[in-house]
């Protein structure tokens, strides 16, 4: 690898820096689908008469996908029909490079065809300066056509031509796919391609849970999934050069309490967490005044330290409040937790929650109506029987409005109570990205004999008349026209999207309004965001935000009526994350990965706006946010990608860029998600159909649950059929003996 960077640099006329930032994300092009690279070596003199060689070129390239920078890039710089046509599938020409003292002998062309020839794929791309030089003109000699000119790639002042070629077309009759080792197979297509236990639609973390767990029992399990990046939502890709950025989700909370994480023992599979400690952070009023106003708050897993935080910052008053708090919400919290890992049944509710309230540790028994005053009430109403600081209260409603609905709206007082638990086990970043939890899944499930195959996701289901009036799930059919038999489907993805597919179920639930969505900022800066107060030592995470808007409840019935006239926030409230202070794996040394969420943003805008065009300017507005307690950070900044509502239905298929499915309020949680009839996972009259993911119980968020309780219905079905024909027979033998004695 030295030796081509040192050719590469030679080449492009790079200094010894630029070689050096590039090491690191060439070794993670090896890992990258097809994989393929090529050499070219001269002989040189060893002593002792012996020789040796010497690589004086190389070239390498793999398929493009996206979530990949470079492929991200030329789909913005092609024009629609452009990119439809050549980039599916396609084979991107990364690296072809000469020592220029070997140049002008033909080793480029040789080296172009040796690295194309008779690859699986449609076409090869690449880019190039775009200017008058030896490389361009060998390309145009070899039969590249221009797709776009002058194109200017983001951090390069350069203008570049992006070229394509077509290839020899792969036979229609050949099914081409990607191995977990990156190389690429062939195999014939037949019309029965594969017989599985199980197919789960969908890669997100939930269906990868779900297919872990019914491997582990012994069944075989594929997974199908549309997009070329593992994980949906819960993925990282490398936005830019050497920087990786989390698709969605980041900061994992719900799922390590959960228990998951240690039953398919994921740290032996490669998953590692970094704890956010701290793990929120609020800016003063007035940043480095003496005085109330002058301090932040810093809620820290150490409670005495969170508490001694609020005493400066609120008065001791409202710092007893808050350990009380945690000391009567915690066992609340936990059994809210526990209820998120079993079926919403009252059974299963039963379970979770008693004897909540009996008396403990001194304190007498919690009267039932009290009870159900905290849990259905508002998470306003909740925090204002609890403290008086409008800041403690306006940073504690911004966590729990996390979860989704205005902390004004009833049933969310839990919500905001689920920071009791992150004195247990704080929030985690996976190293490498929020993507890592998904890969330990993939390598899990791999493991256990499953498999995942990316890029070619279900079109339809497959089913058959199950004798007794209903129908019955035989399998599915992918996009590509593959055909995979099963006895069982588990569709981790949107309950709309399952119910758009040819032979779903004419179950019909109604759709549930979508109104929370979301703008998220994420960009590669100079340095992490710095606030007067947090301490260095951990500046991993933060909550920075303007303390008038967070005041509630006026602000959060002010944001909800904001989204009805459907309005981007007149003052946007921020919540900023950078993990890479902690995990140089995200980004080259001396830059940061800053993540800013923005909540509450309406997919359709008024008069006639549209995402693409206010996009870039929605994104300033929160980066002067942040800048406003972390002075001189927008300076910093020297790349910023931009999701929209709209820009998350487009690359992670969310349906109106609602990350939680469907909202998260009181009427569409536990029995009543998605529908009360389709609460229990399994879909009534079409037996084998099972759903998992954000739109079933317990919701969004990184929490694996759904797809663990998914499969454990599954399962119970599985052996309660034995059982029951078991149990028939039995019944059938005993009847035939009483007729027999009857006849005697």
């Amino acid at each position: 690898m030295h030796e081509a960077l040192t050719i590469y640099g030679l080449a492009m006329g790079y200094d010894s820096a630029v070689v050096a930032g590039r090491y690191g994300y060439a070794v993670q092009h090896t890992e990258r689908p097809g994989f393929r690279a090529v050499g070219a070596f001269a002989e040189t003199g060893a002593g002792g008469g012996e020789t040796a060689e010497r690589l004086v070129g190389f070239g390498y390239g793999y398929v493009v996908a996206p979530g990949q920078w470079w492929h991200d890039q030329v789909r913005a710089a092609l024009d629609r029909r452009t990119a439809k046509r050549w980039l599916p599938d396609a084979f991107e020409v990364c690296e072809l490079h000469v020592h220029p003292d070997h140049q002008s002998r033909g080793l480029g062309r040789r080296l172009l065809h040796a690295l194309v020839t008779d690859i699986p794929h449609p076409a090869a791309l690449l880019s190039t300066p775009d200017a008058d030089t030896k490389a361009f003109r060998l390309y145009h000699a070899d039969g590249f056509v221009d797709l776009a000119r002058g194109y200017h790639f983001p951090g390069d002042s350069r203008p570049f031509a992006i070229l394509g070629a077509r290839l020899p077309s792969v036979p229609a009759n050949r099914c081409i796919r990607t191995t977990r080792t990156g190389r690429t197979a062939e195999r014939e297509r037949s019309p029965a391609d594969t017989r599985v236990d199980v197919v789960v639609i969908g890669s997100g973390h939930n269906g990868l849970v779900a297919a872990c767990y019914l491997a582990r029992a012994g069944l075989s399990v594929e997974v199908v999934e549309s997009d070329a990046v593992l994980g949906g939502a819960v993925s990282t890709v490398e936005r830019w050069p050497g920087v990786l950025v989390d698709r969605g989700s980041s900061a994992h909370v719900i799922i390590r309490q959960s228990g998951i994480v240690e039953e398919l023992d994921l740290a032996a599979h490669g998953l590692r967490y970094i704890d956010c400690d701290p793990w929120g952070f609020a800016p003063a009023p007035s940043p480095g005044t003496d005085g109330p106003d002058g301090r932040p708050l810093v809620f820290s897993v150490d409670l005495d330290a969170t508490c001694a935080s609020i005493a400066e910052a609120c008065g001791s008053e409202d710092a007893e409040a808050y350990r009380r708090f945690v000391e009567v919400w915690g066992p609340r919290s936990r059994a809210v937790a526990a209820s998120f890992g079993r079926s919403p049944t009252a059974a299963g509710l039963l379970r979770s929650f008693w004897p909540l309230g009996a008396p403990a540790d001194g304190r007498p028994r919690t009267p039932g109506g009290e009870l159900a005053v905290d849990f259905l009430g508002s998470g306003d109403a909740l925090l204002d029987r609890w403290f008086g600081s409008e800041r403690l209260k306006a940073a504690l409603a911004w966590f729990g409005a996390q979860s989704g609905p205005p902390m004004s709206e009833p049933g969310t007082a839990a919500m905001v109570a689920w920071f009791a638990l992150l004195h247990d086990v704080p929030p985690g970043h996976p190293v490498g990205g929020s993507g890592g939890l998904t890969a330990a899944l993939r390598h899990r499930l791999e493991s256990d004999g499953g498999r995942v195959v990316l890029g070619d996701g279900a079109a339809q289901l497959l089913t058959a008349d199950d004798g007794a009036g209903g129908r019955r799930i035989t399998g599915v059919r992918t996009v590509g026209g593959r055909r995979i038999e099963a006895d069982a489907v588990v569709a981790a993805c949107h309950v709309l999207v399952t119910r758009s597919w040819p032979g779903s179920t004419h179950h019909r639930p109604s759709p549930t309004p979508t109104r929370r969505s979301a703008t998220a900022s994420g960009w590669s800066s100079a340095r992490s965001p710095t606030h007067p107060g947090l301490p260095r030592r951990r500046p991993r995470t933060g909550a920075p935000g303007a303390p008038a808007a967070l005041h509630r409840p006026r602000g959060a019935r002010l944001r909800a009526r904001r989204l009805g006239r459907r309005a981007a926030p007149a003052l946007p409230v921020p919540l900023a994350m950078c993990f890479s202070a902690s995990d140089d794996t995200l980004a080259p040394p001396g830059q940061h990965v800053v993540t800013i969420w923005g909540q509450w943003y309406p997919y359709a805008l008024a008069d006639g706006a549209d995402w693409d065009t206010l996009a870039e300017s929605e994104a300033q507005r929160l980066v002067a946010a942040v800048d406003r307690y972390a002075p001189g950070f927008a300076d910093s900044v020297q790349r910023l990608h931009v999701q929209t509502p709209l820009a998350l239905e487009r690359e992670l298929s969310l349906l109106r860029g609602n990350v939680m499915h469907v909202e998260m309020g009181l009427a569409s949680m536990f029995a009543f998600r998605p529908t009360p009839a389709l609460s229990g996972y399994a879909v009534p009259g079409l037996s084998g159909l099972y759903l998992a993911g954000a739109s079933t119980h317990p919701g969004g968020g990184v929490s694996g649950n759904s797809g663990r309780t998914s499969a454990r219905v599954l399962l119970a079905d599985r052996r309660a059929l034995p059982r029951a024909r078991a149990t028939t027979g039995r019944a059938l033998r005993r009847a035939v003996t009483r007729m027999r004695r009857t006849s005697s």
